[in-house]
């Protein structure tokens, strides 16, 4: 969705890319995505297997599928910032019903007819619709820095997160990484010197048989 639809990022203007059906599948292979159902309902994937899947997605999916899918995205944008209207109309229009198909039989939130991009967005809808309706839709989040379209889902324990980080780049070999700013460095607890702690000790020892003797006396 950020790849196909969000103009905005971060305070800075975005092109949505020309070639979506490349961003879409550079998308998948950083994510390590293989499309086929909400991740709750899709058996764990080994790498191969989603490696496969992925291989089989590229083949069927078309430059036209693509678009399709970016309008997609624009539909299901505004359920990251609560607009059930939007969602429950993507919902109708991609004729989204769960049944079980194949062989051996999945659950699946399309059509066993469908073309591709109703199929990934009656998923994907449904996918929302799942988190929203179990209680977790304040986990579909936009991020609030100004300027900024992007979504995404808060994974955090009290759902508190506000912003969305760019993400943390795979150094090239031979190549060091940029330091992060200090604000986000978290800076170590200082050591207390060895003196300073036995200082303490005796101090505490000394207080103790001050009121030992105390308390002996009366």
């Amino acid at each position: 969705m950020n790849e196909l639809h969000v103009t905005r990022a971060r305070g800075r203007p975005v092109t949505p890319p020309a070639d979506r059906r490349a961003a879409l599948l550079e998308a998948f292979a950083r994510e390590s995505w293989a499309p086929g159902g909400p991740p709750a309902l899709t058996p764990a994937l080994t790498d191969a297997d989603a490696d496969r899947l992925r291989d089989a997605d590229a083949a069927r999916l078309t430059d036209a599928d693509a678009d399709r899918l970016a309008e997609v995205a624009a539909e299901l944008h505004p359920a990251f910032s609560g607009d059930l209207t939007a969602l429950n109309q993507a919902l109708v229009r991609h004729a989204a019903v769960p049944n079980l198909h194949g062989d051996p039989p999945v659950l699946a939130f399309h059509a066993p007819g469908a073309d591709l991009a109703d199929a990934w967005a009656a998923d994907a809808a449904t996918a929302l619709a799942m988190v929203i309706g179990v209680g977790q839709g304040r986990r579909l989040r936009s991020c609030e820095a100004e300027g900024c379209d992007l979504v995404f889902f808060d994974v955090t324990r009290n759902a508190s997160r506000r912003f969305l980080r760019p993400p943390v780049p795979e150094p090239r070999q031979g190549q060091r990484l940029p330091r992060p700013p200090p604000h986000l460095t978290p800076r170590p607890a200082p050591a207390t010197a060895p003196a300073t702690r036995a200082r303490h000790r005796a101090r505490h020892r000394a207080r103790h048989r001050a009121r030992h003797r105390a308390r002996h006396r009366a």
